[in-house]
């Protein structure tokens, strides 16, 4: 069962895109990305966001950043997704190679400072993510939160906590020029969703 991640009641969500470096994310222009709302990128397909890049050190980051819709309140950092299992969504990249394709998300058990997925990585206070491959036609992924491990080397034992989450974040690195696509994405559930 699958769920709009845009219909929890009180849920604000919003997409950016961000270079990714040593020093920090850096966000990315209009004419070295845009995002896109498309309503035909695949068949089938109720809205897309697309991200055309240069070439990048540590490539770019396309991230839907959530909140709750009341602003004053003490968790307005995060929202609560404990009764969804995890996300669904298509994806795809420009061109004609497969590339690395990280899938993270963020939540309360990451400091502030900790903007940037591979200098997390580095200084051993890494995301929770998944690692999977990413080429031109388009696929579907679903990834349970429990499945989204500390880092890449898959430091398990950890998983995010579902009811602080903070943002989902896509990755590409291909070190090279590269266009990346992400269309439905929703929340999942074990049985028919809540209302």
């Amino acid at each position: 069962m699958a769920k709009d991640f845009v219909s929890p009641a009180g849920v604000l969500a919003s997409w950016h895109a961000v270079a990714n470096f040593a020093v920090g994310q850096q966000p990315l222009q209009s004419d070295a990305a845009i995002i896109q709302r498309l309503s035909l990128s695949r068949g089938g397909s109720s809205r897309a966001a697309m991200l055309l890049a240069p070439e990048l050190e540590d490539g770019a980051d396309l991230f839907i950043d959530f909140h709750p819709a009341i602003t004053d309140g003490p968790d307005f950092e995060h929202v609560d997704f404990s009764t969804f299992t995890g996300i669904a969504f298509w994806a795809r990249a420009g061109g004609t190679a497969t590339y690395p394709f990280i899938v993270a998300i963020k939540d309360d058990q990451l400091s502030g400072g900790n903007e940037e997925f591979f200098t997390g990585e580095l200084l051993t206070v890494p995301w929770f993510s998944a690692l999977g491959a990413i080429g031109p036609g388009w696929t579907r992924y679903e990834i349970r939160f429990n499945q989204f491990a500390r880092g890449l080397e898959g430091n398990s034992g950890h998983t995010p906590h579902a009811n602080a989450i903070r943002s989902i974040h896509f990755i590409a690195s291909p070190h090279v020029p590269f266009e990346l696509w992400i269309d439905d994405l929703v929340l999942t559930c074990a049985s028919p969703c809540p209302g």
